[in-house]
């Protein structure tokens, strides 16, 4: 059971598009502002937190006729609704591939008894109460007729949408987005128990040094993992009763020398009449946290060779700290999913078969070496635990690295193309995969073919915004004077 591609409608420059997923790994790639963050903060949104959609959400070619609907409502009289369209609803379309000895996963959604595998679809859509919506509306025009219905809801969105959940018809799966006469309503999210999503945002702000708590420090995550998988008074781990008890014994030591060093300040306090009788006397007892000793960023410590010194977490490069704590993250995700901790194998059917982990432009801070290696390794770290054997995990990656979408093969790419639709800038998305001809023998020769002949610096072509080809020598050198002075737009641009 795998994820086999997302349908996206109505979302940010997104407004219909499908985006296909690789078996293990997908790449997103593009200019600027072309929709690859937008992709990746729909799927994340709509199967893990929904309450992070707002009206900047909605595509912008959308608010003329949300606006427009206001108007209408303006002139309307009578206090009911009874006509209205959901054309500029958001939605996601999340279609499977699913194995016939797979209907435990999916019997929720399975359209008709007569399906025997294949393709599966469920749809999430964002439905506003429209009602409500008209109602409150009306009521704040008395305050401000100009209001427009854009602008009301721009505070007011998430107290008038809620999720709902629909089968889609697999007969009609090669309809990008099929219409509402081909769904069937659901009375809870049939995804909730199917797909476990963790997410690495581009936002991992190491540059920082001071001591304050960072989700992104290794200090912190090693805290973090301690409590979902060494905790004892969560978990039960063979080992770490060793560790409580050496923690026992180091705390009667301090208490005892604490209370050794307070001894005199204590008694002083007899002197305002305390402890008085009935009151309780005072002892002082130490008291050490395994987690916040490890969260301390002076806990890590970077080894010098040959040197009897070492250094803390913060004296590390960037570069080398990111890569440390992406590819830390990873292995937490893959052992949170999998739950290490001793367990019977029956836990192993509550488990989420579908493991979707998303990372956000992981060349932050590293060298093109690094990147290739993580990209290279990344999903292998993933799948390191034998409990995943029987499990599916599909990593997205969105990235500006010729170096990663170099090192990946190219039928994982997906393109994220800019265009221009009645003067609102929307979002083509090109898969790679289909880009080889399918009907020739030995796909992955010609695959080769291409491979030997796009070298890592025509990687680029992914990530700018035009290609200028040059005819010959002459015409190279003309080309800096051309951009130089600003004769055509190139200076403001990246092309090649």
């Amino acid at each position: 059971m795998r994820v086999a591609f997302f349908d996206i409608k109505n979302f940010r420059r997104l407004n219909s598009c499908r985006i296909e997923l690789d078996i293990e790994k997908t790449i997103f790639v593009g200019a600027n502002n072309s929709g690859k963050t937008s992709a990746f903060d729909a799927v994340y949104y709509f199967l893990s937190d929904i309450s992070k959609y707002s009206i900047t959400d909605i595509p912008i070619s959308l608010y003329d006729k949300i606006n427009a609907l206001g108007e209408y409502w303006k002139r309307k009289s009578g206090n009911k609704i009874t006509d209205i369209d959901y054309d500029f609803c958001t939605h996601l379309d999340v279609w499977f591939d699913i194995e016939e000895n797979e209907l435990q996963y999916c019997y929720k959604f399975i359209p008709s008894l007569d399906w025997s595998g294949g393709k599966l679809g469920v749809r999430i859509q964002l439905i506003p109460d429209v009602q409500s919506i008209y109602t409150d509306f009306r009521l704040e025009l008395l305050q401000n007729e100009n209001l427009r219905l854009i602008d009301f809801l721009d505070l007011r969105l998430k107290k008038y949408i809620k999720s709902k959940y629909y089968v889609l018809d697999p007969n009609k799966v090669d309809i990008l987005n099929q219409g509402s006469d081909s769904v069937e309503e659901l009375e809870e999210n049939p995804l909730k128990t199917l797909i476990r999503i963790d997410i690495i945002s581009a936002q991992r702000d190491f540059h920082d040094i001071s001591d304050k708590p960072k989700n992104n420090k290794l200090s912190d995550q090693l805290a973090t993992y301690y409590d979902s998988q060494f905790n004892p008074r969560t978990q039960t781990v063979s080992g770490v009763s060793e560790l409580y008890k050496a923690i026992n014994e180091a705390e009667t030591k301090l208490s005892k020398a604490l209370g050794d060093r307070y001894i005199d300040i204590i008694k002083d306090l007899s002197r305002v009449n305390y402890p008085n009788l009935g009151n309780p006397d005072i002892s002082i007892r130490a008291n050490i946290s395994v987690r916040d000793a490890i969260a301390n960023s002076q806990s890590v410590r970077y080894k010098l060779p040959d040197i009897d010194h070492t250094l803390p977490e913060n004296s590390n490069g960037l570069g080398l700290q990111n890569l440390i704590s992406m590819s830390f993250r990873l292995m937490q995700f893959r052992d949170d999913w999998v739950r290490k901790e001793n367990k019977t194998d029956e836990i192993l059917k509550e488990i989420e078969p579908i493991h979707l982990v998303l990372i956000e432009e992981p060349e932050a801070h590293l060298h093109p070496q690094s990147q290739t290696v993580f990209i290279r390794n990344a999903y292998s770290v993933l799948r390191d635990s034998k409990r995943a054997n029987s499990l599916t995990t599909q990593m997205i990656v969105t990235t500006h690295s010729s170096h990663i979408s170099y090192e990946v093969n190219y039928k994982n790419i997906r393109y994220f193309k800019r265009v221009i639709d009645k003067n609102v800038p929307v979002t083509d998305i090109i898969s790679l995969k289909g880009t080889f001809n399918k009907e020739v023998d030995d796909v992955d020769k010609i695959e080769k073919f291409v491979r030997r002949y796009l070298k890592l610096y025509h990687a680029d072509i992914f990530f700018a915004d035009g290609i200028v080809l040059i005819e010959g020598s002459g015409e190279k050198i003309l080309m800096s004077s051309f951009i130089e002075n600003n004769i055509s737009e190139l200076s403001k641009k990246y092309y090649l």
